[in-house]
């Protein structure tokens, strides 16, 4: 009985362990779940702003402040981003001032934005203030 008891408990053992370790996998996270950081990835206009967006597939960012500074290529804001389950996460890193060039380095929390809806030509965020839309940039 007590050769019984011992093998029923390493059996129950090792299935409990095997289910352990497989129910956590590293893909819980989710991060970009669907691919959809690949709908971000281009040039946007924000809707009631001048700004314009670049969204590089490496995860980085950058502004402009309108479409005179994009042409000649005066940045303004720049940081990373991605893409995690349904939410868009914008990180801030920093600010190149336009006369001097001197970059001024942020330490700031990231910025979440509930995904709406991204399409080819529109992406549509929201947050806890606003809904944001961005149009696909055409010059």
């Amino acid at each position: 009985m007590k050769k019984n008891f011992y093998f029923m408990s390493l059996l129950i053992g090792l299935f409990v362990s095997a289910f352990a370790f497989t129910a956590c996998s590293s893909d819980d996270d989710n991060d970009d779940a669907g691919g959809e950081s690949k709908g971000f990835v281009g040039i946007w206009t924000q809707n009631g702003d001048d700004d314009i967006f670049v969204f590089n597939s490496d995860g980085t960012w950058v502004t402009y402040e309108d479409e005179e500074c994009y042409s000649k290529g005066i940045k303004a804001y720049f940081g990373t981003w991605k893409v995690t389950n349904s939410t868009f996460i914008l990180l801030f890193e920093g600010w190149i001032d336009d006369e001097t060039g001197e970059i001024e380095y942020y330490n700031e929390e990231p910025d979440y934005y509930e995904i709406i809806d991204v399409s080819e030509n529109r992406v549509m965020l929201k947050d806890e203030w606003r809904t944001w839309i961005w149009t696909r940039y055409k010059k």
